[in-house]
């Protein structure tokens, strides 16, 4: 198996020597008929006898009419190959986390046999939500996921967090099943939830739940996610709100505001910028989170059958 996965990282090594001479080979090809083209004009320059000015203006023109055409086309082969080159070498480093994230997948489930041969229930069960984040993570075949695989992913997500707290975050799934197989950024949740555990709810110290929830206005579908821990003054949220809306830049020790950016621009990404993300909030009350989406049932909706395994 070794010596197929160096072989296959050594074709692709090759695969991308190629392109580059490809890419040389293009560079040159497009010199010499620059050069060959500049000749013949030369050439017509000096056998033209008595050239009048309007024949040297249409020389003129007739060269940097060439020399635009011939700086395009350069220009073309060049972003061309540069693309090949890219498109390589990220085969290759898909290739490579792949292989990480396989082999860190199959460690996992030998720890959690033994665990089980231990009877070691609790660590067994650790070991099974991280295997399926493992799993989740591994998935990058499109930046679109159903709503039920985010939620999945989330519910692990807060098993492993609760092993660090003496009280429980419960997950709220309020999530109609209809919108289950419904399309969503990668990672529209979880960073929310995250958010929320370390601005919010840890400072709590009692059992508490975060709910999720998702409804339809005018062609909408809200994704609202709400915790119930100390909230944000008016003050903090106004500043937060109006960042998200600007896209403005948010500075590194700012992570609240940066996650909600990033989901902003990703969501926008997908569907267009006149979706949005925006926060409201109550001190010592609770935080809501509303991500907004298109609903179009008939391009975001998948069968069961065509879903991520």
């Amino acid at each position: 198996m070794f010596n197929k996965i160096r072989n296959t990282k050594l074709g692709k090594k090759i695969d991308i020597a190629s392109s580059n001479h490809s890419m040389y080979l293009e560079a040159a090809i497009f010199a010499v008929f620059f050069f060959a083209l500049v000749a013949i004009i030369v050439v017509i320059w000096m056998v033209l006898p008595h050239k009048s000015e309007t024949e040297i203006l249409s020389i003129g023109i007739l060269v940097m009419i060439i020399t635009f055409i011939m700086a395009a086309t350069g220009y073309y082969f060049a972003r061309r190959a540069s693309r090949r080159v890219l498109m390589k070498e990220t085969e290759v480093r898909a290739l490579q986390n792949q292989i990480n994230s396989h082999f860190m997948y199959n460690v996992l489930e030998n720890i959690k046999m033994m665990a089980e041969i231990d009877e070691e229930y609790v660590i067994s069960d650790a070991i099974t939500s991280l295997g399926t984040m493992f799993r989740y993570n591994m998935q990058w075949q499109s930046g679109l996921v159903t709503m039920k695989e985010e939620l999945n992913y989330v519910e692990s997500y807060l098993d492993l967090l609760n092993l660090r707290f003496e009280h429980d975050i419960s997950l709220d799934n309020q999530v109609p099943e209809e919108f289950m197989m419904y399309q969503i950024p990668k990672m529209t949740l979880q960073p929310i939830i995250e958010n929320a555990v370390r601005h919010g709810i840890e400072y709590v110290e009692e059992d508490t739940i975060i709910s999720v929830k998702a409804s339809v206005i005018n062609d909408i579908i809200n994704l609202e996610v709400t915790d119930y821990g100390i909230g944000i003054d008016e003050k903090t949220l106004n500043k937060l709100n109006k960042k998200i809306k600007k896209n403005a830049k948010v500075k590194e020790s700012e992570d609240h505001g940066r996650a909600l950016l990033n989901i902003q621009q990703r969501v926008r990404m997908y569907y267009g910028n006149q979706y949005r993300v925006y926060v409201k909030s109550k001190v010592d009350e609770y935080t809501r989170v509303t991500v907004e989406i298109p609903y179009d049932p008939g391009k975001y909706l998948v069968k069961e059958e065509h879903a991520h395994d």
